[in-house]
């Protein structure tokens, strides 16, 4: 298991070992492992700005994906490990982020227009790297301030989205994550 602590990356062993990846006056957040379990991206401030960066855990190299003038945040590694879902917030923070996706191997970024602007949570691919699956903040009308959270599926290749049917009185608050097959969606209601 990798995660954040202090500021810092931690790997938990199966065997219960506590290994501490990062230590400096940086900050990490948003860790991701890779499919294969070779790597991990993450968030850090240690060019300045927040940034992603990968490491390669063999040889613990970490390489800068991203320069971007606001923070990305949930990077999320597609299935066969070669893209790299990622928001970004705008110049409105809250109210504007997008979802990017990035090829590793050649760098190149693209932006999917059709991703929620407003709060939205993390993301996760489904198997075939085909599709996105995110909450978003919807608002029925600006009239109106409350909004509810409902999950949609982004078609990457066409950069549309649809709504996923969820039942009335669920309402999701963060996730969703997919199981390795696929066939369940994790989230908090």
């Amino acid at each position: 298991i990798v995660f954040t602590a202090l500021g810092d990356l931690w790997l938990l062993t199966t065997n219960g070992a506590l290994k501490q990846l990062t230590n400096s006056a940086a900050v990490e957040r948003d860790v991701a492992v890779s499919p294969d379990s070779r790597s991990l991206v993450y968030i850090s401030d240690r060019s300045g700005s927040m940034q992603i960066w990968l490491r390669d855990l063999a040889t613990t190299n970490d390489r800068q994906l991203t320069e971007q003038l606001t923070g990305p945040r949930y990077p999320t590694f597609s299935p066969d490990g070669k893209l790299l879902a990622y928001q970004q917030a705008g110049p409105r923070g809250t109210q504007d982020f997008t979802v990017h996706v990035l090829d590793i191997a050649s760098g190149k970024v693209r932006r999917l227009r059709s991703a929620p602007a407003i709060w939205p949570g993390q993301m996760s691919w489904n198997t075939t790297g085909t599709h996105l699956t995110i909450a978003e903040l919807f608002i029925p009308a600006p009239r109106f301030g409350d909004g509810a959270n409902r999950l949609v599926r982004i078609d990457v290749a066409s950069d549309t989205t649809t709504v996923e049917p969820l039942p009335a009185d669920m309402l999701p608050d963060a996730g969703p994550v997919g199981s390795p097959n696929g066939t369940f969606l994790a989230l908090v209601i």
